[in-house]
């Protein structure tokens, strides 16, 4: 199955649906359920879209310096606020992985359409909690290892590992080596097809920088369920049109 084909699919799966999709996979982001992890190439088109926008040094050049010299009034405020954004982060670790299955478990319940695509689905895995949060620490620390190699190894490795929160989210009791192993297995000769459907979206990609972010709270449900897509594709379990 093509690039092309998976993306209908998807768009058709959220025709009348769009709304909680939207919602759902918002709230996913803000939660940390969505990260750099789950479309490596995505996130970095996106990175570099936004540079090539504001110019050769993107946001960051501009936003890294804070003259607190010339304004000492904002200090403790600024300090209070990146105590809070700490706090969040500290937040979004640890309940990521448990969002980011229930992620998962939503779209392909949006494209199987066996059982509902309802938004309290992205919650339905938080009994599983702890070992959705060593999934994601464990895959996160082997992307983090391949790419102290080069950025292309982390790529791909993320990509060797990118059905895993799928797997689990379907199969609750299994291990956590177990769902990076038979991610491994479906992703074998498969890489580079999922870096593919990757790249068809980067035309959005680029017109979403250009809406200011405001596009990808459409592109971002658009492409989490052409992922499921492909994940069932690969597993036997896509529904036959």
């Amino acid at each position: 199955m093509c690039a092309s084909q998976i993306r209908a699919i998807a768009r058709k799966a959220l025709q009348g649906t769009w709304g909680v999709a939207l919602l759902v996979t918002l709230v996913a982001v803000i939660l940390g359920g969505v990260n750099a992890a789950v479309s490596p190439s995505i996130t970095m088109q996106a990175g570099d879209t936004f540079d090539a926008v504001n110019g050769s040094g993107g946001f960051h050049q501009h936003a890294t310096y804070i003259p607190f010299d010339l304004h000492p009034a904002f200090a403790e405020s600024f300090a209070f606020f990146g105590v809070i954004a700490a706090l969040c982060g500290v937040i979004a670790l640890i309940i990521g992985g448990a969002v980011r299955q229930g992620l998962c478990q939503f779209n392909i319940n949006l494209i199987k359409k066996d059982a509902p695509a309802a938004f309290d689905v992205l919650f339905s895995k938080f009994p599983n909690l702890g070992r959705c949060f060593l999934l994601n620490l464990v895959t996160g620390l082997l992307i983090f290892a391949w790419s102290l190699l080069f950025v292309i190894p982390g790529i791909i490795a993320a990509y060797r590992y990118a059905m895993a929160p799928y797997l689990m989210a379907q199969n609750p009791d299994i291990g956590v080596m177990d769902a990076i192993d038979q991610s491994k297995e479906l992703m074998r000769g498969h890489k580079s097809r999922l870096f593919w459907l990757d790249l068809t979206f980067l035309g959005w990609v680029f017109l979403s920088a250009l809406s200011l972010g405001i596009g990808f709270l459409w592109l971002n449900p658009y492409k989490e369920a052409a992922w499921a897509t492909f994940y069932l594709e690969r597993t036997g379990q896509l529904p036959s049109a």
